[in-house]
Parts: structure tokens; sequence; C-alpha cells
């Protein structure tokens, strides 16, 4: 209980760790790489969902209102804002996978820098090890991306059940938070070549810390389009010092447990 308390906390106190890090070794510039980029990605997928909003507004305008009176009026804009608000809870709900997606090659080059400069290590840049990198993070991504909607969903319908729907926003919150935290973390384990199933062991054995470190940061997808920018860079900065800070402990139970064994 007490290593899942204190896991926990040192995922929430990636955040700090990370604008800490930022600011000591004058990472200012990542944070605005990704400002084209979110840019562009947010006026297209709003533009997308702002015209299949108006789609589907019409389409359940034509097929249920065909008379135009006062009621019929307000039922239409009613449809057509909880259609947009629809559309933008979605928005939100996975813009962080599609950004992952889209910024991959960024943020692996940002964790390998991080991990330079928090251990002292040197990692010469090799372009085949950076198109390993980016591949594992698109196929981890697109995995996240597929698990986190289907456990969605599921979490979506407990919301209809008396009682059990209280807990289920909680829940889709942690979902959420843990998935983000993996994919955050990812790329070290790929830096420190683990295979995907090795991955994915360890971040189920540590899951108070993924929870904790999406869970920070979660919260800057609260902040309108600030959060959206800086949260990616300020994430991988992050998981990059949570993954480090659990993989001490482990590495010197390994060379203990190796030094026993060979005598």
């Amino acid at each position: 209980m007490n290593s899942i308390v204190t896991e926990f906390g040192l995922g929430i106190k990636g955040l700090f760790m990370a604008i800490r890090f930022v600011d000591k070794h004058k990472l200012y510039g990542w944070l605005l790489l990704p400002l084209g980029i979110n840019l562009l990605l947010f006026l297209s997928s709003a533009a997308v969902g702002w015209m299949l909003a108006d789609y589907f507004t019409a389409l359940l305008h034509n097929y249920f209102l065909s008379e135009y009176d006062l009621l019929n009026t307000i039922i239409g804009w009613s449809l057509a804002i909880s259609i947009r608000m629809a559309a933008l809870f979605l928005y939100i709900l996975f813009y962080k996978n599609i950004v992952f997606i889209v910024l991959s090659p960024l943020l692996a080059i940002l964790s390998e820098k991080t991990d330079e400069k928090a251990t002292g290590k040197d990692y010469p840049f090799s372009a085949k090890q950076l198109w390993i990198d980016v591949l594992r993070g698109l196929k981890l991504a697109f995995r996240n991306l597929f698990v986190e909607i289907a456990l969605t969903l599921v979490l979506l319908l407990f919301a209809f059940i008396p009682l059990v729907g209280l807990v289920a926003p909680i829940l889709l919150i942690l979902v959420q938070s843990y998935f983000y935290g993996f994919s955050m973390v990812d790329y070290n384990c790929e830096r420190y070549k683990m295979s995907t199933s090795e991955s994915l062991r360890f971040a189920k054995t540590h899951r108070s810390a993924m929870i904790g470190l999406g869970l920070g940061f979660y919260g800057l997808f609260l902040l309108p389009y600030v959060g959206w920018i800086v949260g990616p860079v300020l994430g991988i900065v992050g998981g990059t010092l949570v993954f480090l800070k659990i993989k001490k402990p482990e590495q010197r139970f390994t060379q203990a447990q190796n030094q026993i064994e060979n005598n």
C-alpha cells in the first residue's frame, strides 16, 4: 500500500519536476516547437467537427422536424448545441492521443534529451533508432487509443446505472490518466531496450505512478489552448523524470541480485 501511495505521489509531482527541469536547462524552445502543429491540428479538427455537427443537425432536422414552428426551432437549436458539445467532448477526450501520434518524432527526441541532461548519459543521434522509436510510439498510441475508446464506451454505459453512474466519471478520468501516463513513459522503455510486452508489464506494475503522472497533466488540458500546447512537452519531460526515479531502485535491486547469484 505504501509503494502505491508513494508512486502515485511521484507521478503527481511529475508536472512540477518537469516545470523545474525545463526552467533549469532552458528548454523553453521545446515548448514553442509544437505551437504551429497544435494550431493547425486544432483548427483543422475544429473545422471538421463543425461541418459534421452541421451535417448531423440538418439530417435530424429534415427527418424529425419537418415543420417550422417555435417548438421545432427550439428543439433544432438544442440539437445543434448538443451535437457541437458532444463533438467538443470527443475532441478533448482523444486529443492527447492525436497529439502523441502527430508529434511522435519530436517527443521521442525530447525524451532522449531529457534523459541525457538528467543522467549525463550520451545518446548519439541515430536516424534508424529514431525511426524505431517513432514506429513504436505510433503503434502504442493507436493501441492505447482503441483500448481507451472501448473502456470509455463501457464506462459511459455504466453512467446510466443509478449509484454506479456516480463513480463512472471518476473511473473514466483514472482510465484516461493511466493511458496518458503510459504514453509519456513508453519512449523511455524503448530506449532502455524493453520489448512491448515488458513495457506493458512495467506500466501495469507501476500503474499508480502512471495514473498520478497522467492525472497531473490531465489538469493542463483544462486550461484553454495554452495547456494543450505545453501539456505534451511537459508530459514527456515529466514522464522521463518519473521513469528514471522508478528505474533507479530497480537497477540497484538487479545489480544486488546479480552479485548474489555470482557469489
